[in-house]
């Protein structure tokens, strides 16, 4: 008899394709820098791509060399 244990799921935000794809020709947002794949991000920090503004769940440098952009549900969050 084999045993199956799970962890407890971590609930993440996933972002709306729909939304992302209807926002990529909007103007970045006013006072919100847009997102740079050689910048240095900490937990808070906001950035806007593709119209969308992100919040920063995961502290994170360039050494990511832009992998860890949004919109990466695991680092970062849509700021509605």
């Amino acid at each position: 008899m084999t045993t199956l244990r799970f962890r407890r799921a971590i609930p993440v935000a996933i972002p709306d394709p729909l939304r992302l794809a209807a926002a990529a020709t909007q103007p970045p947002v006013v006072g919100v820098p847009a997102w740079s794949a050689t910048a240095t991000y900490k937990v808070g920090d906001r950035v806007t791509r593709g119209g969308v503004t992100y919040q920063c769940l995961v502290a994170h440098g360039a050494e990511y060399a832009g992998t860890w952009g949004p919109p990466l549900p695991s680092v970062w969050a849509i700021v509605p």
